[in-house]
């Protein structure tokens, strides 16, 4: 025979709240991305699909960190250099506490990234050329496509 267990009683998540889970999971992923960005993607145009911050809202809709997540993965689980980056590690993003999805590998010009989002069929203003870095300033760091 086996031995039954019995829960005495529900356990408690570590992080609380789904959330709270989607949170930590963004802040690992972000963490295990990092070393890789900042060695191949730094100083070099990559093609940014995404970025999203939570409690800010667009259109009326305010993003949970749950929402952030479930973006982040579906362009990961298509594009295999997907990476998760927090612009408040790099400079040439303008604000603190941005979740940023680029594509990689590094591209060496805005006009190689922007033509890698029109290959891919993204809308033009969903995806555009971005210079990753932590020494540069803002400006001329993003190009639009036309």
């Amino acid at each position: 025979g086996f031995d039954m267990l019995l829960a005495s009683a529900p356990a408690m998540p570590e992080h609380g709240s789904v959330n709270g889970v989607a949170q930590a999971v963004l802040q690992e992923l972000r963490s295990g991305d990092y070393p890789g960005a900042v060695a191949d993607l730094a100083n070099h145009w990559v093609p940014q699909v995404s970025s999203m911050a939570v409690g800010r809202s667009v259109d009326g809709v305010t993003s949970t960190a749950a929402d952030v997540l479930r973006d982040h993965l579906a362009h990961r689980q298509r594009f295999t250099g997907a990476r998760l980056l927090w612009s408040g590690h790099w400079t040439t993003f303008d604000g603190p506490d941005w979740w940023v999805t680029v594509v990689g590998p590094p591209r060496e010009s805005a006009a190689e990234a922007n033509h890698w989002c029109e290959v891919n069929g993204f809308a033009v203003d969903e995806c555009f050329a971005k210079f990753v870095s932590s020494a540069a300033g803002i400006s001329g760091t993003t190009v639009y496509r036309e």
